[in-house]
């Protein structure tokens, strides 16, 4: 069978490479419609270079000695990639150890669409200091994606037991990006996330893989902030609301609890939007230059004097503004927290979100103003070539004040 470059087959041989192998149900990663992709599953298998395993939800592609041949002429990097984490071992077919893996092949598909380095052979590895695990922040120039396999591999020699708990724990990964350090959930359908972690200790360890006074990425010169954000990725924006309405009460009482370690929890959905969703939280500073690039600096500034969480204060129509394009759902339940406990009327809540979040927003906050933007057209003015303050004014406000 003949693979051409760029082919629904070869992008799915590579995508099976990542961790040996990939759920059915996440096809639509492949960028091609859903009857292509089905076309191309059979006929990867009639040349018998995959095969698939399950049904329903754990329906699974994986890889046989053609397509591993097939994989070992496309780069030495595929080749490593799959050895590393497959190599001679057998897949288990236990449900629970297929759910996980699911779950970390489809976030490691997304991170290579969003051009975030996924591949042992590609990006730095974690280093041995004394028997310690660390990774170096000088060398770490760029933005990489490590596996629980590769957390775990590093854990080994030091404390089996932490080993054990970082297998089983329900993070699918670490990203290291430019604006910091993120620990990675993948939510598939959303619900019961968050009741699922190990917090403390998934920080603690990522406190200690992070070589001390080694690591000058944005915001993280302190080590104690290490391990305190992290991405979660859901099936769609459907889970996200899910997510957050999760334990809404009686629509006056928000009880979410969103992971007590955690300072930001970015949702980020498994398709394109996802991907951009990741270009801009790659970005250094992305928060605070979205921010800055939306609302004018007095409004800015007023909102340190009033008891909600938000971006902003307009102290003449007396509005919360709220910016939500860093689509941190921890922000908008601690913004939506301190609305419902002060007892704040709805309308007097302004915010500016993606076009794609105005359902996770309409979930919590159903009365409030929701000026939304295209993401393109945010990501280019204020990360691009665009000028910044041309971003526009997302919440009506400028820095001109009109």
């Amino acid at each position: 069978m003949k693979i051409c470059y760029g082919s629904a087959a070869d992008k799915l041989l590579k995508l099976l490479t990542l961790y040996g192998d990939f759920p059915y149900s996440s096809l639509h990663l492949l960028d091609v419609n859903h009857k292509w992709a089905v076309e191309t599953v059979r006929s990867l298998k009639k040349a018998k270079y995959v095969t698939v395993t399950g049904s329903g939800q754990r329906k699974s592609i994986r890889l046989l000695k053609a397509g591993y041949d097939c994989i070992c002429q496309m780069g030495n990097s595929y080749k490593q990639q799959y050895d590393f984490m497959v190599g001679e071992n057998y897949i288990s077919s236990d449900w629970e150890h297929g759910w996980k893996r699911h779950r970390v092949a489809e976030t490691m598909a997304l991170m290579e669409k969003a051009k975030i380095i996924t591949r042992v052979a590609l990006k730095p590895p974690i280093k041995k200091a004394d028997d310690i695990p660390y990774l170096d922040g000088d060398e770490s120039d760029g933005s990489f994606f490590y596996t629980p396999k590769e957390l775990k591999n590093a854990a080994l020699p030091t404390s089996p037991e932490e080993a054990v708990k970082l297998r089983s724990a329900r993070m699918t990964g670490l990203c290291t990006f430019p604006s910091g350090i993120y620990s990675v959930y993948n939510i598939s359908s959303g619900g019961g996330f968050y009741k699922m972690l190990e917090d403390g200790q998934m920080r603690a360890f990522i406190q200690r893989l992070v070589k001390p006074n080694g690591w000058r990425r944005a915001h993280e010169t302190d080590i104690e902030s290490l391990g305190m954000r992290s991405i979660v990725v859901g099936r769609d924006v459907d889970a996200g609301v899910k997510l957050i309405q999760e334990n809404l009460k009686d629509g006056k009482r928000l009880a979410m609890e969103l992971g007590e370690a955690f300072v930001t929890a970015h949702f980020v959905p498994l398709n394109n939007i996802g991907t951009g969703m990741l270009r801009i939280i790659q970005q250094e500073d992305f928060s605070d230059r979205l921010i800055d690039a939306t609302i004018s600096y007095d409004i800015r500034v007023a909102a340190k004097a009033i008891h909600v969480a938000a971006d902003g204060y307009d102290v003449d129509s007396q509005t919360y503004v709220l910016v939500l394009f860093d689509s941190d759902l921890k922000k908008l339940k601690q913004f939506a927290l301190g609305i419902y406990s002060l007892r704040i009327a709805q309308e007097r809540c302004q915010i500016a979100c993606f076009d794609w979040q105005t359902p996770i927003v309409r979930s919590v906050l159903p009365g409030a103003v929701v000026q939304t933007f295209d993401m393109d057209e945010i990501e280019r003015k204020v990360f691009g070539d665009g000028d910044a303050e041309s971003a526009g004014s997302a919440t009506g406000y400028s820095d001109n004040g009109e």
